[in-house]
């Protein structure tokens, strides 16, 4: 079995979380997994071309915060951003906005299917949206700030996989 740390666990359960968005599951779009970055300097560069595929979800990791905590355990509170990017249409009042609701929902209820990405985490909360207006033209970008605390033994920071 091989291991990789703990966080890059909790990453890759989050990016496979955001690649199972279905209309046929209750979503409000489908997003294809190789719609879903954790590296942005991955194949992004694709994702912008006319008639990419729509939404595409990149990962950003922010910084984190450690709390030391007695028998050697430290509590880190793993801290991304989810930039949400998609089309609307601009001839439709208000589709913007009801594009950019509907996106922030759709990662919402992804996110809540596994709060504690696969026991990896204590919890997975939304502690922020942004609706980014100064996109011009029919382009929707959310971007929504999580974050994942977890408690584990200082000094392992690998899991199994």
């Amino acid at each position: 079995m091989a291991t990789v740390p703990s966080e890059y666990a909790v990453l890759t359960n989050l990016r496979d979380a955001l690649a199972a968005i279905r209309v046929g599951d209750g979503f409000y779009y489908d997003v294809l997994g190789s719609a879903v970055k954790l590296d942005p300097n991955q194949n992004v560069d694709a994702l912008w071309e006319p008639g990419a595929a729509r939404p595409f979800v990149l990962v950003e990791l922010n910084a984190d915060s450690w709390q030391h905590m007695p028998s050697e355990r430290a509590r880190i509170d793993l801290r991304a951003t989810i930039h949400w990017v998609h089309d609307s249409d601009p001839t439709r009042d208000a589709d913007k906005l009801q594009t950019y609701l509907q996106g922030c929902a759709d990662i919402e209820k992804a996110l809540v299917a596994d709060l504690q990405r696969g026991g990896r985490v204590i919890d997975t909360r939304i502690v922020s949206r942004a609706f980014d207006t100064a996109v011009d033209g029919a382009l929707v970008w959310a971007s929504i700030d999580v974050v994942m605390p977890m408690i584990r033994s200082y000094g392992q920071p690998d899991v199994s996989v």
